[in-house]
């Protein structure tokens, strides 16, 4: 189901409320300028269609176009924000490009990510997938070494060179990772479908 996402976009006034009284507040809210489209990765693009031009079989131009310099990995956290995979060794590994930059920016346009992390002990490119477990940490397939590598809501919080402390090593070219409903990680290597379990 491509849903809407709603979420608040300022940060509402303190009041303070002393025992036996009670206060109403406002809360400003609206929905996630990412949500509700489908979104796919094509080479330097990364590319959205809004959920009503999908009932039907036709040709169309994308609602979106970011050039986000990583047509690979594509996925998003809790609060809209897309992450990807850079596309070249000139780019970084990963990127956070924040819902609130892809909203200000309009159906096309070259968006600056706010987070660009490398991943200690990456040297090539190669295809893989993203995926955000239940907890938030976010898993990266890494074909070209044959590992899938775990990085924390905490080492996400920033840009850097990042040590993952959690790795899966001994893969032959893992790409397509997936969490189920109860955090069984599973994993696209080769020709076989492996399952991690939670």
């Amino acid at each position: 189901t491509i849903s809407f996402v709603y979420g608040t976009f300022v940060e509402p006034a303190p009041i303070c409320v002393r025992d036996g009284q009670t206060r109403t507040t406002g809360v400003l809210y609206d929905h996630v300028y990412t949500s509700a489209k489908l979104w796919f990765g094509a080479g330097y693009y990364s590319l959205a269609f809004n959920r009503n031009l999908l009932g039907a079989t036709a040709t169309l131009a994308p609602s979106i176009t970011a050039g986000t310099r990583g047509g690979s990995g594509i996925t998003f956290d809790k609060q809209g924000n897309l992450w990807l995979r850079g596309q070249s060794a000139s780019d970084p590994a990963l990127m956070r490009f924040s819902f609130i930059t892809l909203g200000s920016m309009g159906s096309a346009g070259t968006p600056t990510p706010d987070r660009t992390i490398n991943i200690n002990g990456l040297t090539c490119v190669g295809p893989g997938a993203l995926a955000f477990d239940p907890a938030g940490n976010l898993w990266m397939s890494i074909g070209c070494q044959g590992r899938i590598v775990r990085l924390t809501p905490t080492q996400l919080g920033q840009s850097g060179v990042l040590f993952p402390a959690v790795q899966i090593t001994g893969l032959v070219n893992p790409q397509g990772i997936a969490f189920d409903s109860v955090g069984n990680l599973w994993v696209a290597d080769q020709n076989q479908l492996k399952k991690y379990l939670a």
